[in-house]
């Protein structure tokens, strides 16, 4: 029987034999044959990548008796695959019936351990995550050291840190006759990036947007629509970064100094919107910075070192005045003593708006906190024409760092990681990306046309815009 037949075993979601795309049926099939031992996998993103492995996992493991062990760079990750795992276990009884139970078929469907699976011949498959955070990078450490297993599926393996994956193969147990295959997409230029290069092509699975639509898995108006969005090149055209882009832990310069000097070059044709406001309060010795921007330019206001929060009150109330910007449109970073220049402006009936860069962020699924959100939305804005006042202080923006974390969201360098590499606080940059704390801001200038200016809708102030990283404090 070809490997391939033992995929019509298994069911679509409308109970229909499952057919595999091109790209899945190499996974499935180099998971089957086991071959070649070292496979690294780079496919497009939704693409079916965990799906093809779970069958796969599935038709060995229990026909070989072999023990299967599925690593995911998060827990979400890992469990999503098990997730296939189990469901798919159910499409037929050559599979169910080997599961060790004695409990009746549809209360197994709702009983089984969602963390493991074991067949009565003694094959099993099982699920660890590689996520870590400072506080627990030990932990997990210590957690993979206590398993083994000879054949290993580890996903989404280039937002594993380099500790974590050296951990991950010392689960192979030193035999020699082990497995492991490896699928990501090329966030970061890593120990995936090393394994990519060293592999031969014909040891390798590639598969990018363009031979999707060829084979009808996306449509060209998806791709075109997705073309606009974060990490496109990575996720779709599943292509590394360049080396000058991205350092090897994956942190890339939010915008470059040369797009910088572009926004610079020129004040806007037009000025349109309202002005906001940006304040972000100094900490020790950096600089409170306020910065002003209207929809199409920003400028920076001033910048001192005053601690008193009265003063620093009183000095946000005169530019508000000067600059006739409405409190609603008013945003204080409020770490540090930022809540006391909140709670006096307060005071004086100024209701402002409190922003939290730590917390969470409107759109969660695609950053990791508020910071992130705010500061991507500012790098949008330059890349789509956003103009900046010709001062020096604006290259701060080229300080900040991003990447994607374990989790696939977009995070930020943290302040503290910056002064440990020498990066200068970006304490203007952030200043104005607390202007953009409320998604209200629309393409600046149309790609056909320079000199048109794109028209912003005003953003409705009320409780659809609170969220635990953006206080709204006036209505």
């Amino acid at each position: 029987m070809n490997c391939l037949e033992f995929a019509g075993l298994f069911k679509d979601d409308s109970g229909q034999p499952l057919k595999l795309f091109k790209a899945q049926e190499k996974i499935f099939s180099a998971i089957v044959n086991r071959e070649p031992s070292r496979i690294p996998v780079i496919c497009p993103t939704q693409y079916g990548k965990s799906e093809a492995c779970a069958i796969a996992t599935i038709t060995r493991s229990c026909s070989k008796r072999e023990k299967w062990c599925i690593v995911g760079a998060t827990e979400k990750k890992a469990e999503i695959i098990m997730s296939y795992v189990l469901r798919h276990t159910f499409d037929n009884a050559l599979w169910y019936s080997q599961l060790v139970s004695n409990t009746p078929l549809e209360r197994l469907k709702q009983e089984r351990s969602k963390s493991r699976l074991t067949w009565r011949n003694g094959g099993e498959v099982f699920i660890l995550s590689a996520q870590t955070k400072q506080t627990n990078a030990k932990s997990v450490i210590d957690s993979l050291s206590g398993f083994g297993s000879p054949n290993i599926i580890l996903d989404d393996s280039p937002l594993i840190p380099n500790d974590i994956y050296s951990m991950v193969k010392r689960m192979l147990g030193g035999k020699r006759d082990n497995f492991l295959l490896e699928t990501g997409n090329p966030f970061r230029r890593n120990h995936f990036f090393k394994l990519w290069k060293s592999t031969k092509a014909d040891k390798r699975i590639f598969w990018d947007c363009y031979d999707s639509i060829k084979e009808g898995r996306y449509s060209q108006e998806y791709i075109d629509e997705m073309r606009e969005e974060m990490f496109f090149k990575v996720l779709y055209e599943c292509q590394f970064p360049d080396e000058d882009d991205i350092d090897e832990a994956g942190w890339g310069i939010l915008v470059a100094t040369e797009i910088i000097s572009r926004a610079m070059e020129s004040a806007p044709v037009s000025r349109t919107g309202k002005k906001k406001l940006g304040v972000d309060i100094g900490r020790g010795g950096n600089y409170s910075s306020y910065v002003i921007r209207d929809d199409n330019y920003a400028w920076l206001k001033d910048k001192d070192r005053i601690r008193d929060t009265m003063k620093v009150a009183d000095k946000v109330e005169d530019i508000m005045k000067d600059e006739g910007i409405e409190s609603h449109n008013v945003f204080l970073g409020v770490s540090g003593i930022g809540w006391g220049v909140f709670d006096r402006l307060k005071q004086k009936k100024i209701l402002t708006n409190a922003v939290l860069e730590g917390g969470s962020a409107t759109e969660d699924n695609k950053y990791a906190n508020k910071r992130a959100e705010m500061n991507w939305r500012m790098r949008e804005w330059i890349m789509r024409g956003g103009r900046l006042e010709k001062k020096e202080e604006f290259f701060e923006i080229a300080n900040n760092r991003y990447r994607a974390n374990n989790a696939g969201k977009t995070q930020m360098m943290s302040k503290e990681q910056m002064q440990v590499l020498g990066i200068e606080s970006p304490d203007v940059s952030d200043g104005l990306s607390f202007t953009f704390a409320r998604n209200d801001f629309a393409s600046v200038i149309k790609a056909e046309d320079i000199k048109s200016l794109g028209q912003v809708e005003s953003a409705s102030i009320g409780a659809s815009s609170i969220d635990s990283g953006f206080s709204m404090r006036n209505f």
